[in-house]
């Protein structure tokens, strides 16, 4: 680090005194002295000499005289430029805040009676029914750790920005919108299709190689070999559009190469034959590492290859990459980019949608070699945005919540963001089975924005309102993985207490992680209605209606807890043996949690109908299907299983082999 005195910018009087020093020296020189008395005794006796009255001096002291005001005349000279120059405006230093947030959004775990009492009690004294704030135990709630993201401050913003709209490029006769995300091409087949349509028009350029990028982990050995047997089909519809032959001979050329943590070329050096292509590809092995470096592959082989020639024909490059997740090296991202510009490579992902507003993914597998079936892998599989943009809280009802994921409509954001900025397109190639997709023209206003990390913190600050909603999210990140059970033992069960406070304390956290999402939401509220993008205020709406909703649900929950510690009710059914917690459209709590409860589902209600067929009016429909009240209602749960007659249950059981431990799927 510099010491404080170095970084301290040189006063003006600082430098003329060095000035002054110096051409006193230079004065004293008697050198100089001595070798120019003669012509400045021609000066002095001269017009101009007599007009400054240079005549009146002394003969000995002409020279230092003379030099003198000349030393004063320079001397005032560089003094204007040295105080010129100190006065310029420094440039600041800039400093540029990322804040990365990796969640994974957890399935809903539902609690059954036998883990009731598993936990120890903790200290929490439940609220009173009326009461909108439900009291947090501190022996059971952490200190919440600080946000990552800095404090919101609210801007006034004149008016809105005019929005960019994404320009089209013409692509022989389709046009592809680059910049946009994602384009959806019909499953393989599809993006085969326009492949060998952006494949033709580079050939329109000159002699064109193909660098085939797959990802070597488990989880795409599927889709490999789909494309091993599409890909011959690429170069026979290139083939049908190349009436001038562009093609013939050696002037279409390809490289397969598979990466993972590292990479391998499947073949030694480019060929023109699609028979070899394809075999290569069947030959990429499989990466049990689970890393995937897809950018600085990229950069890697648009570099080597920029410049390959044959035959004394130099060859453009486009590099098409095959993978299902986002890629374990972002941070090469922007290089990756760099490169692909400077080598003029466009690259075209055939990949997923990405999960809305989500990091990670799961996905089942089957081992090709043992056959056994693995459950729920992550695979990071999003977002769709820079940063993460929507809560992170799951439903309270396994209805609202059945674990599906959903897709963003578009692909992720730095795979989507490498391909719109070489030149290329992001294919969503496959859709994923189970997950919720979206689709469609009227997504193109809801785009994310594609530009830099840096770009989206200016915008941030831009518009304080977009701030408000990232920190919202980075609050919700710490969700913990269960919502608070809706099953209850009876009141006279030893029990019962004991379930009751874990219960209460659960949804206590809840509360707690509700109430700090929203205090950024509620200061940007004025901010709403300024918000120039569609895709903002949607987000806005949706995660202001759902933490409104979540609140009323926990100070709800809490009260209905406190109302049955209360009165201890007694069964009216015979059979009954539980008590279970059911939606009411009451709201019992107060009148604040009425209100909230009201402006809840005004705004939910209001995303459904000014967003329809997207993902936010999906998630806001989720949050509105159940009331956001409680009720307790008798339940009945069935008997344990009795044992099997004839078997020896008093005996030892018997004792498995055990198997050895095989290591963890990575995908």
């Amino acid at each position: 680090m510099q010491n404080t005195q170095d970084l301290e910018q040189p006063t003006v009087a600082s430098r003329f005194q060095r000035l002054w020093a110096t051409s006193r020296s230079f004065i004293s020189d008697n050198t100089l002295t001595r070798r120019s008395k003669k012509p400045l005794l021609i000066l002095v006796h001269s017009r101009f000499g007599h007009a400054l009255g240079l005549d009146q001096i002394h003969p000995a002291n002409v020279p230092a005289a003379v030099a003198s005001v000349m030393v004063h005349v320079v001397g005032v000279v560089l003094l204007m430029f040295a105080t010129f120059a100190v006065s310029q405006p420094q440039e600041a230093v800039k400093m540029e805040a990322r804040a990365f947030v990796e969640t994974v959004l957890p399935e809903m775990e539902r609690m059954n009676l036998e883990q009731l009492g598993q936990v120890s009690d903790p200290t929490s004294k439940p609220a009173e029914t009326g009461s909108f704030a439900p009291q947090v135990s501190t022996a059971v709630v952490d200190a919440p750790e600080r946000d990552p993201l800095e404090d919101l401050a609210i801007a006034d913003i004149a008016k809105p920005a005019s929005m960019q709209l994404p320009e089209a490029t013409r692509a022989d006769k389709n046009v592809s919108i680059r910049g946009t995300g994602a384009e959806y091409v019909g499953g393989v087949e599809g993006a085969v299709d326009r492949l060998a349509t952006e494949i033709h028009n580079r050939l329109k350029s000159g002699p064109t190689l193909i660098i085939w990028l797959f990802d070597a982990s488990a989880s795409l050995s599927v889709e490999r070999e789909k494309l091993a047997e599409q890909v011959e089909n690429v170069y026979k519809h290139v083939a049908q559009l190349d009436s001038d032959g562009l093609s013939s001979g050696d002037a279409l050329l390809g490289m397969v190469v598979g990466f993972g943590q590292t990479q391998a070329a499947m073949t030694p050096e480019p060929v023109a034959s699609p028979q070899e292509i394809s075999s290569a590809i069947r030959q990429v092995k499989i990466d049990t590492s689970g890393i995937e470096n897809t950018f600085q592959t990229v950069g890697m082989v648009s570099q080597k290859f920029a410049r390959f020639e044959r035959n004394n024909l130099k060859y453009q490059l486009m590099v098409v990459a095959v993978t299902d997740e986002v890629g374990d090296d972002e941070q090469a991202l922007e290089e990756a980019i760099a490169i692909t510009n400077r080598s003029q490579s466009p690259v075209f992902v055939f990949g997923s949608p990405a999960l809305f507003g989500q990091v990670m993914g799961r996905m089942d597998y089957r081992d090709p070699a043992t056959g056994e079936m693995h459950f729920g892998l992550e695979v990071r599989q999003g977002p769709e945005s820079a940063m993460v943009e929507q809560i992170q809280i799951p439903y309270w009802y396994p209805s609202q919540n059945p674990g599906q994921p959903m897709s963003s409509g578009f692909g992720p954001y730095a795979l989507s963001r490498l391909a719109a900025q070489s030149g290329g397109i992001y294919f969503v190639s496959r859709d994923i089975p189970g997950w919720r997709q979206f689709r469609g023209e009227h997504l193109r206003e809801y785009g994310p924005e594609l530009g830099t990390r840096g770009d989206y913190e200016r915008d941030m600050n831009r518009w304080p309102l977009r701030r408000a909603l990232v920190q919202a999210s980075a609050a919700t990140q710490r969700t913990i993985q269960a919502a608070p059970g809706l099953m209850f033992p009876p009141v006279e069960d030893e029990g019962f207490n004991r379930v009751m406070l874990q219960q209460q304390s659960q949804a206590a956290q809840w509360a707690y992680i509700v109430d700090s999402a929203l205090v950024p939401i509620e200061k940007a509220a004025p901010l709403r209605d300024r918000e120039p993008s569609r895709r903002w205020r949607a987000h806005y709406d949706l995660m202001r209606g759902r933490l409104l909703a979540l609140r009323v649900r926990c100070v709800e929950y809490n009260s209905a807890c406190a109302k049955l510690r209360k009165e201890l009710p007694k069964f009216k059914n015979a059979g009954s043996n539980a008590w279970r917690l059911e939606p009411s459209d009451e709201i019992v709590s107060g009148e604040k949690a009425k209100a909230a409860s009201k402006e809840a589902m005004e705004l939910l209600g209001k995303v459904v109908t000014e967003h329809p067929n997207t993902p936010w009016a999906d998630l806001a429909s989720r949050e509105i299907s159940a009331p956001f009240g409680f009720k307790w209602v008798e339940f009945t749960l069935p008997p344990p299983p009795k044992p099997m007659p004839g078997n020896n249950n008093n005996a030892a059981p018997r004792r498995q082999p055990v198997k050895p431990k095989a290591p963890p799927i990575k995908l």
